[in-house]
């Protein structure tokens, strides 16, 4: 996980992309340090279970430290969660997350690039791209559709910079 620059107006500098690997439907977590991730993943974890009425049976994260600790151990543990880690610096092994999180970069800087707003405002840019990629469809059905069983609400689209 590499920091952002510059850091947002919040003064965040990293992103956390968590996939459903089965949908490809996925969340962004912003974080000011490193050492929230293990925070804001099981709080996802968490949510999910409750809105998808399913139990999360593995998760996969790279070798960073930020998940390599005793808490996010015990966590899965109590939950019956298997924690696979990844070897570090080897991007290959978590191929989704890391398709997805360029991917969702790639769309920020286009956004940025296309309504001329600053770049404090990449927060704001890569939650765009991940709510706009969950909802377009995908063979059919969108990453959204799949884990809700409905079409998402696109009543909330607007053109950035407006």
């Amino acid at each position: 996980m590499e920091p952002i620059t510059p850091k947002s107006l919040g003064a965040s500098q990293y992103i956390l992309v968590i996939v459903y690997s089965y949908t490809n439907f996925s969340w962004v977590k912003i974080l000011k340090r490193k050492e929230d991730a293990k925070q804001k993943l099981a709080k996802v974890i968490t949510q999910a279970e409750t809105a998808l009425e399913k139990q999360v049976k593995q998760t996969i994260c790279d070798g960073g430290k930020e998940f390599v600790n005793r808490l996010m151990k015990d966590f899965c543990d109590i939950r019956g969660i298997r924690l696979t880690i990844t070897t570090p610096y080897n991007p290959q092994n978590n191929g989704i997350a890391e398709r997805i999180n360029r991917k969702l970069m790639d769309k920020a800087r286009k956004l940025m690039i296309d309504s001329g707003v600053p770049k404090e405002l990449w927060v704001e840019l890569i939650n765009t791209a991940n709510f706009i990629r969950v909802r377009l469809s995908e063979n059919g059905k969108s990453p959204f559709e799949k884990p809700f069983h409905r079409k998402p609400n696109l009543s909330q689209m607007k053109i950035i910079g407006c």
